[in-house]
């Protein structure tokens, strides 16, 4: 068979065999203004291999891009059939599953029926960027056949995945990077980590400014026009979004700011200890702060607020190794104080318990957290000699009021020698 082309009034190509005797046929044909046509026969095997094999028409005739998807699913499902026909033993057949069809994806099925190819080892959070962007950057939780799992879940073929998502996008971790195989859902996360860290660090940066600036009784709202433009030009600056994201980021000194801020207005004199920052519902002036995990601050503790670079507004307790070298001396280390929570909050804490080492010892302290109502996050033990064991403990308390409460109770535990808390301070 060739292709050839036809008078130029067709504008188009027939198939003709190629052989004199054709030709000639070809030649009749035009002149009774017929044309030829093409038919093929088709066993059931050929059809088969036609709509289901590796070259199936069907699937490059469409523009849909998903139906390279569904061709490899088709082909996954008509294997299983294939498979339980040839099968009398259903634990054999479970068994040939997991050996002969294990492949590098995974076939998944959305709430409508729609069906999704991804590699092996993902979980929602590639499902959700495989589907569409928007639902990968606002997904909250999943629902795996009807049940919700974690985000981190691997999923298998033939699971219908539905993503839960929130109305606003919502703070992203990233440690989401460590639960994504496909590459489309980490280069999707890596830019909005971007976006979230010049976000944070341009509301840190804020933070940082108006915090000097009320050393001198000022505030940033003084500053617009004219009067602004030329402070920014003098710094070297084209906006003032720019200057706030430097100095979150730590690209720039905040007192040395300010005094630029305070020559604008002339009021560089009498300048007076910086005034501590409200934490209100874990926020600073409507940023949203992080709680350390080297010291594990809660409501109540005596804190520091730490504008950091790559974490944006951080919380420590205030005897935490980590800032008392730098306070009184660095800016980006203010004074904090709590403000009256309007909602519940969980602060994390950890503690270490000492105790006689027998039988029964880490059951009755869960009893005691239990019966308290505290959630344990953690517990890591260790062998302090023959006689005693040791027990770090991660708890959920609402302020420290509630954790002095519960520290008694462990205390009074006839097999426990020393309970204290662990505040990063030595």
């Amino acid at each position: 068979m060739f292709i050839s082309p036809i008078e130029n009034r067709f504008k188009d190509y027939i198939a003709i065999p190629k052989s004199n005797g054709y030709q000639a046929l070809h030649t009749s044909l035009l002149a009774l203004n017929a044309f030829p046509i093409e038919v093929q026969i088709q066993t059931r095997n050929m059809a088969e291999i036609a709509n289901f094999g590796i070259a199936a028409h069907w699937q490059y005739k469409t523009d849909d891009k998903k139906r390279g998807s569904e061709l490899r699913a088709s082909r996954w499902l008509l294997g299983l059939a294939d498979l339980q026909k040839k099968t009398n033993d259903p634990s054999e057949f479970a068994q040939s599953i997991k050996t002969d069809l294990s492949s590098d994806e995974v076939f998944l099925f959305s709430p409508k029926g729609d069906i999704y190819a991804l590699r092996r080892g993902s979980t929602p959070i590639d499902f959700a960027y495989e589907v569409h962007t928007d639902l990968g950057d606002t997904i909250i939780g999943c629902k795996v056949n009807r049940s919700e799992v974690p985000l981190n879940i691997e999923l298998e073929s033939g699971q219908t995945v539905e993503i839960i998502t929130s109305k606003k996008e919502p703070y992203l971790d990233p440690s989401w990077l460590n639960y994504v195989a496909t590459s489309k859902a980490r280069s999707a996360i890596r830019s909005r980590l971007r976006k979230q860290k010049a976000s944070d660090a341009r509301k840190a940066g804020k933070v940082m400014l108006e915090t000097e600036l009320k050393r001198a009784g000022s505030s940033l709202k003084e500053y617009r026009g004219n009067s602004l433009k030329k402070i920014l030009d003098s710094i070297g600056v084209t906006s003032l979004n720019k200057l706030l994201t430097d100095l979150g980021l730590g690209k720039r000194t905040g007192s040395i700011i300010a005094e630029r801020f305070y020559s604008g207005l002339q009021i560089r004199e009498g300048i007076k200890e910086p005034k501590p920052v409200l934490i209100l519902d874990n926020k600073i002036e409507s940023v949203t702060v992080r709680f350390a995990k080297c010291c594990f601050p809660v409501y109540g503790d005596e804190v520091v607020a730490h504008s950091d670079t790559e974490r944006g507004m951080v919380i420590h307790n205030q005897k935490c190794k980590q800032v008392k070298p730098f306070l009184n001396k660095d800016p980006r280390y203010m004074p904090a104080i709590w403000g009256e929570n309007k909602k519940e909050h969980s602060y994390k804490v950890k503690i270490d318990v000492n105790t006689e080492d027998k039988v029964g010892v880490l059951s009755d302290l869960g009893s005691v957290f239990a019966k308290s109502g505290i959630n344990i996050g953690s517990v890591n033990t260790k062998t302090i000699d023959k006689r005693f064991a040791g027990f770090e403990i991660q708890i959920e308390v609402k302020n420290k009021e509630e954790l002095k409460s519960i520290m008694q109770k462990v205390r009074s535990l006839k097999f426990t020698t020393s309970c204290k808390r662990n505040i990063n301070d030595k």
